[in-house]
């Protein structure tokens, strides 16, 4: 066999040479192309790694019991139950203290007109008609009869009052009486006045021509 290989040409040798490499490249090359199809599947797994995992399943609470759903409303209603009192208390002490001031207010309101009535004096009419304008503020308390009144419903009016009684059922010297609010109080009235001295007042009569009066503001009107 060596004998046939002396033989040979050296282009024979350089043959076979080239066809050893490529046979040894194309082994290697299988060798090569098994290693990539190993690693393929690891290759897969991490790239299955890398996507978006699928969201966590919602897990829906757990549905109240009858027993639960009672005790709810029981609990419920027990809080509106107990919001109605609270409401009713403080309505009822809202109530208890208005109707308090109320009664405050009504014996302070007494005690003024007291204190207003036992201050108020009666001045001679000859002395308020000469000079009213000095008695001006003053307190002053007149008796007399109604001669005139005119009222606007509850904003009230005036009356002329004649506070001198001449006998007979015959009264004179007229008073101009400015009043706030209802009286009862009408013509030929037997009517006591408290207030305050204001001065004078100029008015037309019923008969022609004009007159001056002392002028008062009511506090309290007493009578009929």
């Amino acid at each position: 066999m060596l004998k046939d290989f002396k033989g040979l040409k050296w282009w024979s040798w350089a043959l076979m040479g080239f066809g050893v490499l490529v046979l040894i490249g194309i082994i290697g090359g299988g060798g090569n192309d098994a290693k990539d199809q190993a690693s393929t599947p690891t290759e897969s797994v991490l790239i299955a790694d890398t996507r978006k995992q699928p969201a966590e399943p919602v897990v829906e609470p757990p549905k109240p019991t009858a027993a639960e759903i009672a005790a709810k409303k029981a609990l419920a209603a027990k809080n509106e139950r107990a919001r109605i009192e609270r409401a009713r208390l403080a309505n009822a002490k809202a109530v208890r203290e208005l109707a308090a001031k109320k009664e405050r207010a009504r014996k302070q309101h007494a005690l003024d007109k007291q204190d207003f009535i036992a201050g108020a004096k009666t001045i001679p009419y000859a002395e308020l008609q000469k000079d009213s304008g000095s008695y001006a503020g003053k307190e002053i308390k007149l008796y007399g009869k109604v001669f005139q009144i005119q009222q606007d419903g509850a904003n009230g009016g005036f009356m002329l009052l004649s506070v001198t009684d001449m006998g007979y059922d015959i009264w004179s010297d007229n008073v101009w009486v400015n009043y706030v609010g209802r009286t009862k109080a009408v013509a030929d009235d037997l009517v006591t006045v408290y207030g305050l001295v204001l001065g004078s007042k100029d008015y037309d009569t019923q008969i022609g021509g004009s007159t001056t009066v002392p002028e008062v503001l009511s506090a309290y009107i007493e009578g009929p």
